[in-house]
């Protein structure tokens, strides 16, 4: 073979190599299958399920059922669990075929429902974060001979929280003060209008043993959320603007302690709520005018506490300040406020 048709060939066999894609397996793309918007939460312990389970719900789109050589390969949709922080498991891996047969839900088109039995030897309490995502494989039984998907977003059972708050937040959990909104995500970052909507309102909800109505009609356009409408009937909450709410917009220690302190005039309407003979916070020169008589109530009852020069932090009031995040409320002292207001009115 002359040197010139030599390297011809060599460049038309890499240029071949180069196009296949991964693991040999021509025209078939599993990251064109790729699962998303999973869910997760926990099941009912009865008998059946004697240490509880989770039920995981999620979406893939056009999940493929054959291979292009079923006889040795078949595509596979794979479940992982991790438990705290400790290593990824897996704890499922269901041929597609059969996945689809036993695991759709039929009204909702390429949705799967599953159910993870726990294989450990005890209930699970709540209190360490259990996590999962899904992912599919063409594989065989060698294994991985066709490649996978990218994995879905990871949903995770348990209380995120701060080692130091672990208590109180399983406590709220016990009570049934945490909504559903707060289950299962971080709740050491910062809590947003809505979720404290939730959390006010489930906490009015749960003393009173009433259920709240929604003012009607809704006059906001930037949110239909029944648990917002409770919160601003209540007069729990106001808006932004006569049509706006915000429902994503962070809110500050100051704004907590308001919105919790009507929270409680909501449930007890005629209690005393005189703050006459509370000292001054050293930082009360920063707390706005509508939030002194709330910040210092809550902190009378041990509700709302300061740091330990008793420094109140209601908000930032500078540049810096705004850039670390200072004087925003986050999810896990919104709920321990919460239980503590709790125990302190029921």
């Amino acid at each position: 073979m002359k040197k010139s048709a030599f390297i011809l060939a060599l460049i038309l066999l890499i240029s071949t190599l180069l196009v296949l894609p991964a693991f040999g397996v021509v025209d078939e793309s599993p990251l064109n299958h790729t699962p998303y918007a999973l869910t997760v939460k926990q099941m009912t312990v009865d008998g059946t399920h004697p240490y509880g389970s989770a039920e995981l719900t999620f979406k893939i789109d056009n999940l493929p059922t054959t291979s292009s050589d079923p006889s040795t390969l078949t595509w596979y949709v794979n479940v992982d669990k991790k438990i705290g922080n400790a290593d990824w498991i897996s704890v499922e891996n269901i041929p597609a075929a059969t996945f689809v047969q036993n695991n759709k839900i039929s009204s909702n088109p390429d949705t799967y429902r599953y159910e993870q039995i726990w294989i450990e030897s005890y209930e699970w309490t709540g209190s360490t974060p259990i996590s999962f995502r899904v992912y599919v494989m063409l594989d065989d039984i060698i294994g991985n001979r066709g490649g996978k998907s990218a994995y879905s977003n990871t949903a995770v059972l348990g209380l995120q929280g701060s080692p130091w708050a672990l208590g109180e937040l399983e406590e709220a959990e016990a009570l049934g003060l945490i909504p559903e909104s707060l289950k299962g995500i971080d709740l050491t970052r910062p809590i947003n209008r809505e979720e404290f909507c939730e959390l006010a309102v489930l906490l009015y909800e749960k003393t009173t043993l009433t259920t709240a109505t929604a003012h009607t009609p809704n006059p906001f356009t930037d949110t239909s959320n029944p648990q917002i409408l409770k919160a601003f009937k209540l007069q729990i909450t106001n808006g932004t603007s006569p049509t706006t709410f915000e429902p994503k917009k962070l809110i500050t220690r100051e704004q907590c302690a308001a919105m919790l302190f009507r929270t409680i005039k909501a449930i007890h309407p005629s209690a005393d709520y005189s703050i006459a003979g509370i000292k001054d916070f050293p930082d009360q020169a920063s707390i706005t005018a509508y939030a002194v008589d709330a910040a210092k109530y809550m902190s009378r009852l041990g509700i709302i506490k300061g740091d330990a020069n008793g420094y109140f932090m209601p908000r930032a009031t500078t540049q810096a300040q705004i850039a670390q995040g200072y004087g925003m409320a986050t999810r896990e002292a919104a709920i321990l406020m919460s239980v503590r207001s709790y125990n302190k009115i029921k």
